[in-house]
């Protein structure tokens, strides 16, 4: 038996959010690429799209980057088998800290849906409806976020935001 995305929370989609990417991408050499939004973690966010899911421990993860902080963040990074782990990161992608891994012995393909929930300090995070992560962040979030790691660096072509 696992937790899993309740139905009930597609409710929290109530006014969606136009989403670009900032900067040039993995032409950049960023490790981070961040969303050119502010969101408004006070009311709340819904974030969801597809990440890659690596075939082997030797890939890089790939993942979302919350900012929480002067130069900091949280990172949710999906790995090998769609191994997840949470922890704090550097604003430019180094450092990362894993404070929380969790393998839910689940069978995911060459990608996996993610879904991020973030109010004030506190996130979930799904992956292919399955919840990996309930996380408190250090502090408030910033309302910047954007993705870590990855082969192509790039933002899910898929990517929706929602305020609810």
């Amino acid at each position: 038996m696992r937790l899993a995305w309740w139905e009930g929370n597609d409710k929290l989609k109530r006014e969606a959010i136009d989403l670009k990417q900032f900067g040039a991408g993995d032409a950049s050499g960023a490790r981070v690429v961040m969303l050119d939004s502010l969101f408004d973690v006070a009311g709340g966010v819904v974030l969801e799209g597809h990440l890659p899911v690596p075939k082997s421990k030797e890939a890089k993860p790939a993942g979302l980057y919350v900012a929480c902080g002067q130069g900091q963040g949280a990172a949710i990074l999906v790995g090998a088998g769609g191994v997840t782990e949470v922890g704090l990161i550097q604003a430019d992608g180094s450092g990362f800290k894993g404070e929380n891994r969790v393998d839910r012995e689940t069978p995911f393909g060459p990608t996996a849906r993610f879904r991020l929930l973030l109010k004030h300090s506190l996130l979930e995070f799904y992956l292919d409806d399955v919840l990996m992560h309930c996380y408190s962040l250090p502090a408030w979030a910033t309302g910047r976020i954007g993705l870590v790691g990855g082969e192509g660096n790039r933002l899910p072509a898929d990517l929706k935001a929602w305020r609810p």
